[in-house]
């Protein structure tokens, strides 16, 4: 078995294609790529020799490379496996573990799952699925492990959707419903930080459900870094206190049982939502007529909530915003907005603009600039004078650096 990490699905595709009897096995994640190619040792030999032909090389640097024109940049690597799993290729094993079943009597059924189990062909609840009765699902199990591909990524997101699920019958009508979202995902697997939890945590990132190691015990007292053994791919809550949490499991670390269990519910490891932490919301708290609101909902998120004005920034833009006339209308209607430095092109222009903007203003606005670094001539001078026209009292409140970076030693 070959993976692949982040090579478009589309890109390995079209080579699986050109070597018959590879197939894509496992597909643990989409965002980036995280992929498993299953075959003979000597067709997934091929197969990395032909990605090698569009593969960039780690060593050699494509800044300077148009994009249309730069190789694709991913990594290739064997697993230590002895068999292609979730491939058709086992397909002669099927039959041969049936009757193995048979002869050790070992039957399942779908009442017979206490608690949901996913399929991990297409996520669906398998206590839910009206194609399988006893003996199907028996089968059905063995056809996931043989020959059916693994769609990780689609597992994750049925963790997230089983609770709202319109077509599934009700907690009433089916006890094995999630009756409230996911909270935390444990692995008792023996991979430790290297096996599932790391791909689930990559997939379950920023959707507020924490991934722990339950086959990794690590007491609180415990002197050894957990980071030295956990994964740096976990989504441990920032909000967690830095004397708890934090100094036990680093941030991004794949926490270990102990700390689930620990009774103390500030040193409980608990992912953020990223949609509710930093997501925008409907708010009449701005909605006052000192705000311009008029009594109004309005939508409220970090921008809002740092500026105190309407999440619409006007940009600058050469010719659009270089006058202050059309400024100073932008921001008395109550929205950010940036001076064009593109089109002040002497010292003495400048000057004027901010000296005639700042008199337009209405009371507690400031001015923001936008600076060309790409224009030496325009930098050299406009940024020194918005430094020295702040120290004056102007009120130049930020500055916008655009078309460039500078570097470190110019930055200082």
């Amino acid at each position: 078995m070959l993976s692949v990490r982040g090579c478009p699905r589309h890109v390995l595709d079209r080579f699986v294609e050109q070597i018959p009897g590879t197939c894509i096995a496992l597909v643990n994640g989409e965002s980036p790529p995280n992929l498993v190619v299953s075959g003979h040792p000597i067709d997934l030999h091929k197969l990395q020799s032909l990605l090698a032909t569009i593969q960039a090389d780690a060593a050699d640097s494509q800044v300077r490379v148009p994009f249309s024109k730069r190789k694709l940049e991913f990594s290739t690597s064997y697993l230590p496996v002895t068999a292609p799993f979730h491939s058709p290729l086992l397909a002669a094993a099927i039959p041969l573990i049936r009757a193995d079943l048979a002869r050790l009597q070992i039957t399942l059924s779908a009442k017979d799952l206490a608690i949901p189990v996913l399929s991990t062909a297409d996520g669906m609840n398998l206590q839910l699925d009206p194609e399988v009765d006893g003996p199907t699902l028996l089968s059905r199990l063995v056809e996931m492990q043989c020959i059916r591909p693994v769609q990780w990524a689609v597992i994750c997101r049925s963790l997230l959707a089983q609770p709202t699920t319109t077509n599934a019958p009700s907690a009433s009508q089916c006890p094995f419903v999630f009756p409230c979202p996911i909270t935390h995902v444990l692995d008792f697997g023996p991979g430790g930080s290297r096996g599932i939890a790391r791909l689930t945590a990559q997939n379950l990132e920023g959707k507020g459900v924490q991934v722990m190691l339950a086959c990794e015990w690590r007491h609180a007292s415990d002197s050894e870094d957990v980071s030295g053994e956990a994964s740096a791919v976990g989504n441990t809550s920032d909000a967690a206190p830095s004397s708890a949490v934090g100094a036990l499991c680093p941030r991004r670390s794949i926490p270990g049982l102990s700390m689930l269990l620990d009774t103390r519910a500030e040193r409980r490891p608990i992912a953020v939502d990223w949609a509710k932490q930093y997501g925008a919301r409907v708010s009449s708290e701005l909605g006052t007529s000192s705000s311009g609101g008029g009594g109004k909902f309005l939508l409220v998120n970090k921008w809002t909530e740092m500026v105190g004005r309407p999440p619409v920034m006007v940009a600058g833009m050469t010719p659009s915003t270089v006058g202050e006339v059309f400024v100073s209308a932008i921001a008395s209607a109550g929205y950010v907005v940036e001076l064009a430095g593109g089109g002040q092109i002497s010292e003495s222009m400048f000057r004027e603009r901010i000296v005639s903007l700042t008199g337009r203003l209405p009371p507690g606005h400031g001015i923001t600039v936008n600076l060309l670094f790409l224009n030496p001539r325009l930098w050299a001078f406009q940024f020194p004078m918005s430094i020295r026209m702040r120290k004056e009292g102007y009120p130049i409140e930020a500055l916008t650096i655009a078309a460039g970076v500078p570097s470190l030693e110019k930055g200082a």
